[in-house]
């Protein structure tokens, strides 16, 4: 896989509305195989917008990191990538790993045991930047973490007095128009 530029990870965000998966090809000549199952070819690698259940897996871990770290690497039409990049990426690999298996895998059940050796061994870390980028696109990450961010600043709790105003507020709205009818 060479790496990708920035016009080409914004296209994949904008493409995320799509159902039309975000596609790497890989050179596999020139990569170690040797964790592959015989009976598994692997030629490419296919990131399809993320089920419910896998961005439930993804989510808790991009919490984890620093807010600060993931806009260092995440990239948007405002920023390239930044040179801080590869020491977070150092410093956050397993989680990183675990996030790009997860969305790669995007299916019920555990991500087969040989991906996150592979890739270790086989992509730099600017070609797992792509792959985590793709994978954040696809969950709609950059709108998503930001609202889970405000949420969480909120403080325990606000959420749920937040959400029980507005189903009192409905409740009042059903029993006016209730009124209205039976008067």
């Amino acid at each position: 896989m060479q790496p990708t530029e920035l016009a080409s990870l914004l296209q994949l965000e904008s493409n995320m509305v799509t159902d039309a998966p975000a596609i790497f090809k890989l050179e596999t000549g020139k990569m170690d195989m040797s964790m592959v199952p015989k009976h598994q070819g692997i030629n490419k690698i296919e990131i399809f917008p993320l089920k419910v259940a896998t961005v439930e897996k993804i989510t808790p871990i991009l919490v984890k990191l620093k807010q600060s770290d993931l806009d260092k690497i995440t990239v948007s039409s405002e920023r390239d990538f930044e040179p801080e990049a590869p020491e977070i990426f150092s410093a956050h690999m397993q989680d990183i790993i675990e996030i790009i298996c997860l969305g790669v895998h995007n299916k019920k059940g555990p991500y087969p045991e040989y991906y996150p050796e592979f890739l270790k061994e086989n992509f730099t870390w600017k070609e797992l930047h792509v792959l985590l980028n793709a994978i954040t696109f696809r969950m709609g990450y950059l709108s998503f973490l930001k609202s889970t961010a405000e949420v969480m600043k909120a403080g325990p709790g606000t959420m749920e007095i937040i959400a029980m105003e507005e189903n009192l507020q409905e409740i009042r709205k059903s029993q006016n128009s209730l009124a209205h009818m039976e008067g």
